[in-house]
């Protein structure tokens, strides 16, 4: 059984995020649909044009952003390495992202 999410297009997303955050949230100047995408989605969105390492890293960012805006208590130490981790894990997304666009 199929619902409405799973029919609605990547421009249709984009059009109900516009809408609802519109008076929520701070966006560039002049947005573009892109701004309105969540990470996941733009992570998505990319796959199929980002080597499968960068798919990973980036996703691993995710999950990290997700379990900090959780009101958990994480082990400090825990939440230390994992942090440095993600930078350079950032880091390196960064760097293939720019050798891509000068490619």
């Amino acid at each position: 059984k199929q619902t409405i999410l799973q029919d609605q297009t990547w421009y249709d997303k984009v059009k109900a995020e516009q809408k609802k955050e519109e008076k929520e949230i701070l966006l560039p100047d002049d947005p573009t649909e892109w701004d309105y995408l969540g990470l996941k989605d733009k992570i998505t969105i990319l796959r199929p044009h980002i080597h499968k390492y960068i798919f990973y890293r980036l996703d691993a960012i995710r999950c990290h952003r997700n379990k900090l805006s959780h009101p958990k208590p994480w082990p400090k130490e825990d939440l230390e390495l994992r942090s440095k981790i993600i930078m350079l894990y950032i880091e390196e997304c960064v760097k293939y992202f720019e050798q891509s666009k000068n490619a």
